[in-house]
């Protein structure tokens, strides 16, 4: 992110403020135009990574991260995802 942010400051002559803000707005349009399929097609890709990770790491022995592997691809794959708060309450308020 800042090497996007400098080279937007130096080629365009903008602020770093509105560079970040830039950048910002851009990263919103790439997850907000990520279709169903290209999240599988994406999550199948890291799947794949992961278990590469996972075996390159066991085979040297590092063993911290074929299990940081494997908790990853278990994260992934079948951790049932934590259910999101209600927004309308916040801070100490008692339901």
């Amino acid at each position: 992110m800042s090497e996007v942010t400098e080279t937007l400051v130096r080629d365009y002559k903008i602020t770093r403020r509105s560079a970040n803000l830039d950048i910002n707005w851009a990263s919103a349009q790439i997850v907000k135009n990520l279709e169903k399929h290209e999240k599988r097609d994406l999550l199948a890709w890291l799947l794949t990574q992961s278990e590469r990770v996972y075996q390159r790491a066991f085979q040297a022995n590092q063993f911290s991260a074929a299990q940081g592997a494997l908790k990853l691809i278990y994260d992934m794959t079948i951790k049932e995802p934590e259910k999101k708060k209600d927004s309308r309450w916040h801070g100490n308020y008692k339901h």
